[in-house]
């Protein structure tokens, strides 16, 4: 019975995680990027392949500096010629975070972190 109760607090935590990230995306502030460098590892998920982005960006919000910032994103192959270093991007920055970076692009998606 003990597996059963870990695998559902499991399953709530991740709820959690995923809920605040889309509240938090919801109020994140439009701004603009220069892609700075990237690497692209692999992954497939439920048969649809995937490119786990880990990008530095040069953010430059809407008000302020310009500033660094490196992010993870999961990309479609369709988006991955958007992301190519000196690729001026839209992105949304979060507003209680500035390090956290969401894509504005088709095709990509924040890489939401679920370890603890």
């Amino acid at each position: 019975m003990s597996i059963f109760n870990n695998r559902k607090k499991e399953a709530e935590r991740i709820k959690q995680i995923t809920d605040e990230h889309q509240a938090r995306l919801k109020t994140a502030l439009w701004a603009g990027a220069m892609v700075i460098s990237l690497d692209q590892p692999t992954m497939s998920s439920a048969g649809v392949p995937w490119w786990i982005m880990n990008l530095t960006l040069k953010v430059t919000p809407s008000a302020g500096q310009a500033y660094i910032a490196r992010t993870s994103w999961k990309v479609q192959l369709t988006s991955l010629g958007l992301l190519q270093p000196g690729s001026e991007i839209s992105v949304k920055i979060d507003a209680a975070d500035p390090q956290l970076i969401y894509p504005n692009i088709q095709g990509a998606e924040y890489l939401v972190r679920y370890l603890a």
